[in-house]
């Protein structure tokens, strides 16, 4: 299937930890191998949620997903359907918290995390909604680039970025994904673009929302759910037995389905270190209800939270 390949390349940015002015700082992006941009890791956990378009109870919301982060405290960051409201809500997060609660996270998060724009411009990488990066500050990125969805406004995210274990150093890229709800086309294009995206790499992580939909993934990819725990527990992230805001939604139709997944291949690169990635731990996140009849939860989609080892 024949497709242009365009490429957004992106700086991430970083919140400075000023009570006076809270200006945001540009963080320069590297293009190139520089020893002073690798990583120093052997484990890293990753977040994925998809925190839902639309604006109902937002506020409360998006206080519990940051809420979320702060109890994981994930590596990575991967949002789907993340919107321009919700970027401008942490950056109110930072400049004007209510209470002490507030303050600690908005803390919290600029402590310890970059951003994958201009909190304060949003529509630069988001025009209605799509995915977005949060990093752990101490990543070192090589690249964060943005490429367009087949026939879409929307854009598929990817990080890259140099890790070092025992001396030898190696690559490894992250894609964040939002497959589509009504266009199987698109998610067929899609597939094979992340695919080939993707197959340079000894070392690839897809985080997507994959609207049950995994089309021709390469054999070479692992669902890390599947990986540690097989079919118990069965780990739905679209749940209306236990998502009362998903099942009204749904207009009280059922849904139980794992839409969202963390897929990754790892194989060895050097045969002095005969090391890849392992999954060693995956969690359902976010479902905790908001309210005292379960009828508001943080998203229709719980998340999933995976660590993994890069291990023999």
């Amino acid at each position: 299937m024949n497709f242009s390949i365009q490429t957004k390349i992106f700086p991430f940015y970083e919140v400075k930890l000023d009570t006076s002015s809270e200006e945001i700082r540009r963080i320069s992006y590297f293009t190139s191998f520089s020893r002073q941009r690798i990583t120093k890791m052997d484990s890293f956990s990753i977040f994925s949620m998809n925190i839902w378009f639309e604006m109902i109870e937002a506020k409360q919301r998006f206080f519990a997903i940051v809420q979320l982060f702060m109890k994981q405290k994930p590596t990575i960051i991967c949002l789907q359907e993340c919107t321009p409201a919700f970027i401008l809500f942490l950056h109110e997060l930072f400049q004007n918290p209510k209470n002490s609660e507030e303050k600690g996270i908005g803390e919290f998060l600029i402590e310890n995390y970059k951003f994958g724009c201009n909190l304060t411009k949003p529509h630069d990488v988001i025009m209605d909604y799509g995915v977005f990066f949060i990093i752990e500050k101490s990543v070192n990125l090589d690249q964060w680039l943005l490429y367009p969805l087949p026939n879409t406004t929307r854009f598929c995210g990817m990080l890259k970025f140099y890790f070092e274990s025992q001396q030898v150093v190696q690559q490894i890229a992250i894609a964040n994904v939002q497959f589509s709800t009504n266009s199987p086309q698109t998610n067929i294009q899609l597939t094979h673009l992340m695919q080939k995206l993707l197959s340079a790499y000894s070392h690839a992580f897809i985080v997507a929302d994959f609207q049950d939909e995994l089309h021709e993934w390469n054999a070479n990819y692992r669902d890390a759910w599947m990986d540690l725990y097989g079919t118990r527990p069965i780990g739905f992230t679209m749940d209306t037995d236990n998502n009362g805001m998903l099942y009204r939604w749904l207009n009280n139709k059922e849904k139980m389905s794992r839409s969202d997944r963390i897929l990754f291949k790892s194989s060895i690169v050097d045969e002095k270190l005969q090391k890849t990635w392992q999954c060693f731990h995956m969690e359902i996140v976010g479902t905790k209800r908001l309210d005292l009849h379960g009828s508001l939860f943080p998203s229709l989609h719980f998340g999933v939270y995976g660590c993994f080892v890069f291990e023999n």
